[in-house]
This record gives C-alpha cells, structure tokens and sequence, in this order.
C-alpha cells in the first residue's frame, strides 16, 4: 500500500473569453503552473530561458551498440521540480544509455508552448499541464498526450484562518489562484465539487505564481489558495495550515503530463519513445533513497530552497507521485475534459484518440531494463 503521508508528517520532516484564450494558447498558463512558479519558493517568480544540452558524446544506445545520439528539441515548465529532474537524468547518464541528445529550453511565458509545437521549433514538452490540450486540439492544434508525468495533485489548500477548516467553509472567502482554466483554478473547482462547495459563493481572485498564492495567503489578501508540497515549510513557519491534501481528495487528476506535436509523433518516433524510457527510468530512480542526494543539489541549483527540495523529493517518493509507468487511463484523461467542460471553456469530450496516444509510452516501457 502507497504510504499516503499527511502535509504535516512531511513539514515536520524538514469568462466567455475562456475558449478564445484556449484555442490561441493564452491560457496555457495551465501547462506552467503545473509544476509550480519559476523556481522553488526562496527563489524569484520570473526565470530566463535557458537552453541545454544534455548527453554530450556518442554512447551505446537502448538496442545495445555504439551510435550517435538523436537529437529531439523539448520545451519544459521552469519550476525548480522539473529542472531538478532533467539535471538529474543528465547526472545518471540516462539521455546517453537510451540514445537521446535533448536541447532543453525553459519557458518563460506559457504562451510559447503552443506556438512552438503547432511550429515544430519544439517536438515535445515533457512536463506540463494537460488541461489546455483538449480545447487546443479543438481548435485544430496537433499534438497530443503522450504519457503521464507528476500524475497525483502535490498541492495543499493553505489557509490562514484556523476557523477555516472544510473546503465548505470556504463559502464567502476569497480564494487566490491563478487564471481561469490554469491547474490551480481546476484544482479548487474539482475540490469544491467534490465536496459540494457552491463555487458562485466564493470569490477568485487571479493572483498568479503559486510563490503569490503563498504571499497573499500570509498578507491575508485571500483566505485560502493551492500551495506545492515544496511549500509546507514555509507554511509552517507562518502559521499557515492545509484543509486538503489533493492527492487523496483528487485521485484522479493529472496534474501533469508529456505533449507532443504529430509531426514529431510521426517523423521522431522512435526518439521520442527513447525519451519517455528516460524519463520512465528517472521516475523509478526517484523511488530510491540514493537519488535524494542528486535531486536536492539540483532543485538548490535551480533556485529553489533545500528544505523545499527536500519536502518534494519526500512527497514524490512516499506518494509514487511520479508516472513510473507513464501511460494515463482513459478515466483520468476523460476526468480532465471534464472539468473543462465544467468550466466553459471545451465544449464537449473529445474521443481519446484525438487527444492521446499512449502506445509510445508502452513502446517506452519495454525498453527499460
């Protein structure tokens, strides 16, 4: 059985616009705040692009044999979490043992992210919110689901009020989130229908990163907003306490998933099934207590904090947080049409095989040892 671990065992242990902004990918802010701010919670909001290269040198690829490396362009989210997980695989040589040679950019502005698919100046996104796909592809954008990546919510409700102690009592208060449509904002609709909140009697507020969703909850601009697990410290530090712990609230929602245009899905295949057999390999590593090590000194690399990095590092591993086995249900690809349906902004649910296709993940899968 999976060790659900309380947010307090793991602090102690350190719109009719809606549709438009979809389609034209204004509000793919969904795809950044996925994996929280920029950087870790110490760190500032706003992070440059930074382009990488990973694997430098010929090496034996999956199949055995010395090869060349394929290269395959990714665009990533810039939260520390991510650039912790791509300097580790780097550091375990794992781009070289499946024959891949990524160039990595982080975004800065979620609104790169359609563009540079629907483009083809980037094959995949690894780790990014799937909500905006389905009203995109809609619209008539071309890519899809190719696996999971952070599947379970690792976010807590903060609040600041100790009256404050059901997402019901959150009726009449104000909740800070980011824009309508972004993982946040999901997050408190799945929650307030689950547990039969009236979502027209309270008040969102955008505020924006997760990092100000933390400022205004301890400002008392808002009385409750979502908060990454890499926040718990802080939240204990100033009083702060969480009504819902989303990954047993929300079992179903896909925080995070890997994206690609069919234009990569069709001319890189077998690169892109090389790299999700990295990333499988990653998250299976993560599992073991020697990566905590590597992990930690890259999120403090990234900008983040270390009792943040290790908070994360925790969470992910005691709550199999990771999609080891990469491939997303129908049911939870279909939970998350949902909500957007629930939301106004896709019209209706779009068949699985317009959205996904998770027969690279399976290819992925017998490719790792």
């Amino acid at each position: 059985m999976v060790n659900r671990r309380s947010s307090a065992d793991l602090a102690a242990t350190s719109v009719t616009r809606r549709r438009f902004l979809y389609a034209t990918g204004l509000a793919a802010v969904g795809l950044m705040s996925a994996c929280g701010q920029a950087a870790g919670p110490s760190a500032p909001a706003n992070a440059s692009p930074s382009p990488s290269s990973a694997g430098a040198s010929p090496a034996a690829g999956a199949s055995g044999g010395s090869a060349a490396l394929l290269p395959i362009n990714v665009l990533n989210t810039p939260g520390a979490n991510v650039k912790a997980l791509d300097a580790l695989a780097k550091s375990q040589n794992y781009y070289a043992m499946f024959g891949v040679q990524p160039t990595i950019q982080y975004i800065t502005d979620a609104t790169q992210i359609n563009p540079a698919l629907i483009s083809g100046s980037s094959d995949v996104v690894v780790v990014a919110g799937v909500s905006p796909v389905f009203p995109a592809v809609d619209a008539g954008a071309t890519f899809k689901i190719l696996a999971g990546a952070a599947v379970p919510p690792g976010t807590v409700v903060a609040v600041g009020n100790p009256q404050i102690k059901t997402p019901k009592d959150l009726e009449g208060k104000i909740v800070g989130t980011s824009s309508v449509g972004s993982t946040p904002y999901q997050i408190m609709v799945a929650l307030f229908k689950k547990f039969g909140v009236d979502a027209n009697k309270v008040q969102f507020v955008n505020i924006g990163a997760t990092a100000d969703i933390f400022k205004a909850i301890v400002a008392k601009k808002v009385d409750a907003g979502p908060l990454s697990v890499d926040f718990l410290p802080m939240m204990q530090q100033n009083g702060l306490t969480s009504i819902s712990q989303t990954w047993v609230d929300l079992p179903d929602f896909v925080i995070s998933g890997t994206i690609a245009s069919e234009q990569a899905m069709t001319k890189k295949r077998d690169t892109l099934v090389r790299l999700l057999a990295v990333y499988a390999q990653l998250y299976r590593y993560m599992n073991d207590p020697a990566s905590e090590a590597g992990y930690d000194a890259g999120y403090v690399a990234a900008g983040g904090d270390e009792a943040g990095a290790k908070i994360q590092w925790q969470w992910w591993k005691d709550n199999k947080g990771l999609d080891t086995g990469l491939t997303l249900t129908d049911q939870q690809i279909n939970y998350m049409q949902q909500l957007n349906v629930d939301l106004g902004v896709q019209k209706a649910l779009l068949p699985i095989n317009r959205v996904a296709d998770m027969s690279l993940a399976q290819d992925a899968l017998k490719l790792l040892k």
